[in-house]
């Protein structure tokens, strides 16, 4: 019975020796928004880098309504930003374009935001809320390097290209020409009125030549 008692003491002080002796996973986990002009490259990945190791998370953007347009990290479940690693600070980074930098804490979740706006500077974030450990602070803001805006392209735009028009030639008919008429002079005579006058003269002549010679017969008898 002693043995068994005794044996029962060794197995569970094992036990507390083996849980002690587990590593524990520390973690630091990020959420929060991202901000950029709509006139600026759509940013797409959150890097956070400590002790060499790094850490990434997916920029889910959304319509753009408003002169700026916002993003989100850290919220869904398939897209976590879980920093693990024991100490030391957290440098971030937005397609390679360093963004500010953070301390680590362990069991702790942060809300961090970013604004990539050419006016702002800052990088805001809330109060960080601690597990495990309970380790809860203020947190402080970080300096932010704006993520650098591309030239605007000036497409040159061709000269308008002169086109005279030409000229369209008018046809016009000839005028209908007008049916033709007797020319006749003011004051002139007509031909036939005078060709009538002289046949009617001749007629006269020829009967009054025959009257006098048939006078001329009856006399002589």
């Amino acid at each position: 019975m002693k043995k068994i008692l005794i044996l029962l003491i060794i197995l569970v002080l094992s036990g507390f020796a083996i849980a002690e002796d587990q590593p524990r996973l520390l973690n630091h986990q990020f959420y929060g928004e991202v901000t950029w002009a709509k006139d600026s490259p759509v940013p797409s990945t959150l890097t956070a880098t400590l002790n060499d190791n790094t850490f990434t998370a997916e920029i889910r953007s959304s319509p753009c309504l408003e002169d700026s347009c916002h993003g989100k990290y850290g919220y869904d479940s398939d897209n976590i930003l879980r920093v693990q690693d024991s100490s030391g600070t957290i440098h971030f980074a937005i397609d390679g374009v360093d963004v500010g930098e953070y301390q680590y804490q362990e069991d702790t979740v942060t809300k961090l935001d970013f604004d990539l706006r050419p006016e702002e500077a800052t990088q805001t974030s809330s109060s960080t809320s601690g597990s495990g450990s309970g380790n809860a602070q203020e947190t402080s803001n970080a300096t932010i390097v704006p993520t650098p805006t591309q030239p605007e392209q000036v497409v040159p735009q061709p000269e308008p290209v002169k086109v005279t028009p030409k000229s369209v030639p008018t046809f016009k008919l000839p005028p209908t020409p007008a049916p033709a008429k007797a020319a006749q002079q003011k004051g002139g005579l007509n031909p036939y009125l005078i060709g009538g006058i002289v046949l009617l003269l001749a007629a006269i002549g020829i009967v009054t030549f025959l009257i006098i010679k048939k006078r001329r017969e009856a006399e002589q008898f």
